[in-house]
């Protein structure tokens, strides 16, 4: 073990961060500098610097029979799962995915181009699939907004089951947009008695137009 797993960095962030190490191997205050980069200690660094290069090792130093011998078959039953959950719930960019794939699979490769068509193709699937659900059953959600590359994203949870019922890219955080976002929700069902919430205005005025007879709480982690 590296200590490596003990850390917030990604999968893809590891591996390059297992490359550099071994890299700058000899090179002047190169283990100060990614000690402070990526805030590890001296010794992990020594432990990624054994391990890295002791796999690498392994790996070259096989003969064609051993890596004949740990050749898999793969069909696209195996691959295209694989490929989604390393999006989704590591989650790596499609290069790292790509870059992933032959290490998971020795041997096999897919393209940037395939994977994202794959990608594209599952988010597809995903979309049709959610306009499908029941919401009849959520009665207590709570509802906030994220942010993405500083667009605001209107979501909603299931307080009961941890399910999500709205995620949506809006403008805004408007009145209108919260309006608009659990009008859709409440077109496949939604009909909340509870609503955990901030105190920004549009999410408010948003509940009142859609779930007039719905309790608004304010939640208490924005109360402190």
């Amino acid at each position: 073990m590296t200590g490596l797993h003990n850390t917030d960095l990604t999968t893809s962030q590891k591996i390059e961060f297992s490359a550099k190490v071994l890299a700058n191997q000899g090179l002047h205050a190169s283990v100060t500098q990614m000690s402070q980069e990526y805030a590890l200690s001296r010794p992990t660094l020594y432990r990624v610097q054994e391990n890295t290069a002791e796999i690498l090792f392994q790996h070259f130093s096989q003969t064609q029979e051993q890596l004949k011998a740990r050749t898999i078959t793969v069909d696209q039953v195996q691959l295209e799962p694989t490929i989604i959950a390393l999006s989704i719930m590591a989650p790596n960019s499609i290069r790292a995915i790509e870059d992933l794939i032959p290490i998971i699979y020795p041997g096999l490769t897919r393209s940037f181009e395939s994977i994202q068509s794959l990608l594209i193709e599952a988010q597809e699937k995903a979309r049709q699939f959610n306009k499908t659900v029941d919401f009849s059953l959520i009665k207590v959600a709570a509802v906030d907004e994220m942010y993405s590359q500083s667009s605001p994203v209107l979501a909603g949870v299931d307080l009961d089951s941890g399910f999500l019922h709205s995620l949506e890219l809006c403008e805004s955080r408007s009145t209108e947009d919260w309006e608009m976002v659990l009008k859709r929700a409440k077109s496949q069902g939604l009909n909340l008695d509870i609503v955990v919430k901030d105190a920004a205005p549009g999410i408010a005025c948003g509940v009142k137009q859609v779930f007039p007879d719905a309790q608004q709480r304010d939640d208490c982690f924005h109360v402190l």
